[in-house]
């Protein structure tokens, strides 16, 4: 059981380093070049998403709440799209957001699942 909350709150980190990243890069890009190369290289946002794949993944398939499948697999869908669909470029950012919300909400409901179920 304490592997599964270290894995939620693995995945929760993840998330908000997703949503931190995605919201607070374009400022530091403004102010510091570097940053706005390093935002628009395709292989971090490909990267990070495959980083994350295994633990939503596994988030999916160890719990048999419908929930829980329902919002990993649309968040970790949502990742996948923004990163490696061209035509969502122009909305990559508030899709990929989205997606490491409900990524973040499947982990948080697991974890609330478990304490509550003794």
């Amino acid at each position: 059981m304490k592997a599964n909350i270290a894995l939620d709150a693995t995945g929760i980190s993840l998330s908000a380093l997703c949503i931190i990243h995605c919201f607070f890069l374009p400022i530091l890009a403004a102010s510091l070049p570097l940053f706005g190369v390093l935002s628009e290289l395709e292989w971090v946002h490909k990267g990070l998403v495959i980083l994350a794949l295994p633990v939503a993944l596994s988030l999916i398939f160890s719990t048999d709440r419908f929930l829980v499948q329902c919002l990993a697999a649309g968040g970790v869908g949502l990742l996948l799209a923004a990163a490696f669909l061209p035509q969502l470029h122009d909305i990559e950012l508030p899709v990929t957001v989205f997606g490491a919300v409900l990524l973040g909400m499947a982990h948080m409901l697991r974890i609330l699942k478990k304490r509550h179920s003794y």
